[in-house]
């Protein structure tokens, strides 16, 4: 990667992967630490199996957005960019920060403990549709057996999860009340794109066009990518290369909704923190 001008300038994306290695290192020097007392992180504990504890959910969801941009990061500042693979990267980023943002942001345990409730027991719930797929296509007795013992541990959580919300006082709720299955878009990516001040389609369009680059839809690779023959080409082909400034784009789209996350935890754990806030704070 090189600036367009073709100075000894920095290209966007190794700034950008500077700020995500700093903000890995922030996160997981906050989150190795016990709670700090009198922060919102320090009054739910115990209140709930740890598997339930908004804590809990949300900085698992929040290991997987850095340790997706921490390879990104790693990638780029080595001049690395892809066609296809730096776009999935992307979306995991995208869609643990946004779970993870959604927990955080609800200012009352009773809104922090249901929200980590619907994302672990929609994590459950789609375990539970591919393991009891699995066990039907077994091809062993062996394999049948060892597929039915872990639809059966899945059951076994999901029903523990039902028990523990609703023994905290959250069973009214009709999220708990009746399993609804979790839409990333509708639930979490449209409230933070009006909670954050941004334009609509900020993170919506962005998810859509990630989720296309991530599954290899060839239309969308050669949207993003170069397909300027080199000079003087006389093969009548396309060139397909990588264009940094089409990561980049949806970096920063992917940015603010990844440092809002990491703001989140930060004044939910009442600990190290971000420089400055994200938009809209």
């Amino acid at each position: 990667m090189s600036s367009e001008d073709g100075k000894d300038q920095p290209h966007p994306l190794h700034l950008r992967a500077d700020r995500w290695l700093q903000a890995v290192e922030d996160f997981h020097t906050s989150s190795s630490r016990l709670p700090t007392s009198g922060s919102p992180r320090a009054d739910d504990f115990g209140k709930i199996q740890d598997t339930l504890d908004p804590a809990y959910i949300a900085s698992g969801k929040l290991l997987a957005a850095h340790d997706a941009a921490r390879a990104l990061s790693l990638l780029w500042n080595a001049g690395h960019v892809h066609n296809v693979a730096d776009y999935a990267l992307l979306r995991t980023i995208i869609e643990c920060a946004g779970a993870a943002w959604w927990i955080l942001e609800g200012r009352t345990p009773r809104s922090r403990f249901v929200r980590a409730y619907v994302i672990a027991r929609d994590d459950l719930e789609s375990a539970r549709r591919r393991e009891t797929q699995s066990v039907r296509y077994a091809r062993t007795d062996e394999g049948r057996g060892k597929r039915t013992a872990v639809v059966n541990r899945v059951n076994q959580l999901i029903t523990r999860s039902q028990k523990a919300i609703t023994d905290a006082g959250y069973g009214d709720e009709r999220v708990v009340q009746k399993w609804v299955r979790f839409d990333l878009s509708e639930t979490v990516l449209k409230k933070a794109q009006e909670h954050l001040g941004q334009p609509d389609l900020t993170f919506t369009l962005a998810l859509g066009l990630l989720s296309s680059l991530a599954h290899g839809s060839i239309t969308s690779v050669i949207g993003f990518a170069d397909t300027t023959p080199p000079d003087a080409s006389d093969v009548p082909q396309r060139f397909v290369r990588t264009r940094p400034e089409s990561v980049e784009d949806l970096a920063a789209a992917v940015d603010i909704l990844f440092q809002a996350a990491n703001w989140e935890w930060f004044r939910y754990s009442d600990s190290v923190s971000l420089h400055g806030t994200p938009s809209g704070q």
